[in-house]
């Protein structure tokens, strides 16, 4: 049976990133947000174990125009930050934490172990 929420999808930009045309639809979505606070001090191991693409594709940028945090809690334009030597720009601070935040939607399997990889990394460094 189908929802009435099928044919709205929500303005909140985690949901930017799932197409219509995909086999799950927001309302059987769902995102882990990561706070990598501390990544500078283990950026050397996620090269090493080459999961910096894999972190990339996944921080999240504030965009303008929008009427969720970017526009309306001042996050805009985001800020600037020299990862794995690359310099990228429009970082979303975080809702919560005013840090670096990264959103894995939908991930596989694959991808869950990648997650785990990186949290056991940022736990480790607030130690």
């Amino acid at each position: 049976m189908k929802s009435p929420l099928d044919e709205q999808i929500p303005s909140h930009a985690h949901f930017d990133r799932i197409k219509p045309s995909d086999a799950t639809h927001w309302t059987k979505s769902y995102v882990i947000t990561a706070y990598l606070s501390n990544i500078e001090e283990y950026e050397k191991i996620i090269q090493a174990e080459e999961l910096q693409n894999f972190v990339i594709d996944s921080v999240h940028l504030c965009k303008p125009g929008r009427k969720d945090n970017c526009d309306t809690k001042g996050c805009m334009p985001g800020e600037s930050k020299t990862l794995f030597g690359k310099e990228m720009k429009g970082l979303c601070r975080g809702d919560l934490y005013g840090t670096m935040t990264t959103w894995f939607v939908n991930p596989s399997d694959n991808e869950l172990r990648h997650i785990k990889r990186l949290l056991e990394l940022e736990m480790q460094a607030r130690k």
